[in-house]
């Protein structure tokens, strides 16, 4: 975006939540780009609301002459009064539009697009940040605010927007998704990780990333944490346990014998004091179990009384997060965030083999890539090893000999325990997916956009690269079950147990529901222009994922043309500390 920034272009980017939005300004003003941000300051955090338009409003020249106007209102009453707020309404206006037309970026949430301040405003090229996670409808409000070239960011290799309607469904199939599945476009990978230890990255990376994520950072600088018996020195332990999972009156899932093991290690930590309560993160698939947690550990003042070196979060990271500054959420509720230290619960542990929705590939995926320095996983492995992708970690796990037996474990004992074995296994050579992806070209030169003295795009021709059109309502359903593109249709036997629509009804991350209203009846248009962007055949960037194209038209009742859409995805899953969602 600063290589565009630097050209003078009006650009919105845009993120499907306000922590990712704020993420994204808080990147473009570490390289020296100053983005305008709108929306509530209330849900931005303190340290970027010098950058919301009320703060702008608050600095601006008339601002003072705004006071004075509105001081004068107090004193007035019928024709005077109503002349008097007409002057302030227009003096506010003609303040906002200056602000905003003086802005070349703008930041907002995808929803946030759609603010009629931006009614008038034309952006020729769009960011959308976690696109992966937003369902179509809030994705299509920044197109239309006459995109040309669109950037989509996100990871469909993690978890999809989350639904609850079942009406609503195909919602889950996130656009950059659809791009890929129905495009057949090969997105492009940055492929350096700077937030994991080595070690914790190796698996998902082969495993899920057909071994292209390469580590940009040391082991070095990912030092053991300290409070924890962490076998040869390595930052990620299975810890087997016999729990009894329990189903909960909202339909959830508990396993009290975990939780009581999760608070035991949380209490070594500090005891240490090495790390703070803020630098732990203790994730479960269900909501049973994270209210579960968070009752027992509210009751204990160690956990729940924050010290000087305790960080509280803000905003909607802060809702997962005790007074104390631990943070207990699902493993929906903390995708795209990173602890120091994650330990994982994960509940499910019965004799018929049953993993509920712990079948889903991506949701083990963001499980094992939110920690920097050290993993602790706590389960059955009974259980867990009926799952093929389960199966292959802990595989996996078993080859570095980092599966214990918790109670042997306590007493100081490091029993080896052996991966048991399953029917639904498939071959070794089945479960590395082959590489269907293509690395990501960076070059040191921005690509050059042709813009007009009076700032306009240029009428330069973009070439054509693809052309497809995308129904809506006859749109594959989003298959939880097998990663994109990838030949594992035999990998994956998704259990559909009873208690699966409850475990996503259940989750504790921010859930939308669609009603059929909605159904997709999108009469807007893109704002077309006979001024066109040229395409991008390389990208300097930072960011995770990508997909980039020229807009020109959106039409139908429920159906995306993309005609003349000419559009790259690109794959970012490195270079910066969000890596891996």
């Amino acid at each position: 975006m600063k290589l565009y920034e630097d050209d003078n272009i009006p650009i919105l980017a845009t993120a499907y939540t306000n922590v990712a939005t704020d993420n994204l300004l808080q990147g473009l003003r570490s390289h020296g780009v100053e983005a305008l941000r709108l929306g509530r300051p209330v849900k931005v955090r303190d340290e970027l609301r010098d950058a919301t338009l009320q703060s702008h409003l608050e600095r601006h020249p008339q601002r003072k002459v705004l006071d004075q106007l509105r001081e004068e209102l107090t004193t007035l009453k019928g024709d005077y009064y109503h002349d008097k707020l007409r002057e302030i309404k227009h003096l506010e206006t003609t303040m906002t539009t200056e602000i905003v037309a003086k802005a070349r970026v703008i930041c907002t949430t995808c929803i946030g697009a759609g603010d009629p301040i931006l009614a008038d405003q034309y952006f020729p090229l769009v960011v959308i940040d976690e696109s992966t996670q937003a369902i179509e409808p809030a994705i299509l409000v920044p197109m239309t605010k006459g995109a040309q070239q669109v950037i989509f960011l996100g990871d469909h290799y993690q978890l999809p927007p989350t639904v609850k309607s079942a009406k609503a469904d195909q919602l889950k199939d996130s656009l950059f998704h659809r791009l890929v599945k129905e495009g057949n476009i090969k997105p492009f990978v940055l492929n350096s990780q700077y937030r994991m230890h080595p070690l914790i990255s190796e698996f998902p990376s082969a495993h899920f990333y057909h071994g292209q994520i390469k580590d940009a950072i040391s082991a070095s600088k990912r030092p053991l944490p300290k409070g924890f018996p962490w076998k040869d020195n390595k930052p990620l332990i299975l810890l087997h346990v016999n729990g009894k999972e329990i189903s909960t009156e909202a339909g959830s899932r508990s396993n009290p014998v975990e939780a009581s093991i999760v608070i035991s290690i949380v209490r070594a930590f500090l005891n240490e004091q090495e790390i703070t309560k803020s630098d732990i993160g203790i994730v479960t698939p269900y909501a049973g179990q994270v209210n579960h947690l968070t009752l027992l550990l509210n009751k204990d003042p160690l956990f729940t009384t924050a010290t000087e070196r305790d960080v509280m979060d803000e905003g909607e990271d802060a809702r997962t997060q005790l007074s104390g500054g631990l943070n207990v959420a699902s493993v929906d509720g903390f995708q795209g965030r990173e602890k120091e230290v994650i330990i994982f619960s994960s509940v499910r542990s019965n004799t018929t083999g049953s993993v509920g929705f712990l079948s889903d590939w991506r949701r083990l995926n963001v499980a094992i890539t939110r920690a920097r320095r050290g993993l602790i996983i706590i389960g059955n492995i009974n259980t867990l090893c009926n799952d093929s992708h389960w199966h292959a970690w802990l595989t996996w796990m078993g080859s570095k000999e980092l599966i214990l037996d918790y109670e042997d474990w306590k007493s100081g004992k490091y029993t080896l325990l052996p991966v048991p074995s399953s029917n639904s296994v498939p071959s070794a050579a089945a479960i590395i997916p082959q590489n269907t992806t293509t690395p990501m070209n960076i070059s040191s030169q921005p690509n050059t956009i042709p813009v007009t003295p009076s700032g306009r795009l240029s009428n330069t021709q973009p070439q054509s690269r693809m052309e497809l059109t995308l129904p809506i309502s006859q749109s594959a359903p989003l298959e939880n079950n097998s990663p994109p593109s990838l030949p594992l249709t035999d990998l994956m036997r998704n259990s559909q147990n009873d208690d699966h629509a409850k475990d996503i009804q259940m989750n504790t991350f921010e859930e939308m529901n669609v009603s059929k209203n909605d159904d997709h009846q999108n009469k807007s248009r893109l704002l077309s222009s006979t001024n066109e962007i040229e395409p991008m055949d390389t990208v300097k960037s930072s960011d995770m994922m990508i997909s980039i194209g020229t807009v020109e038209s959106l039409s139908g009742e429920n159906q995306l043309d993309t005609t003349d859409l000419n559009t790259d995805l690109i794959d970012l899953n490195g270079t910066t500390d969000l890596d891996y969602g």
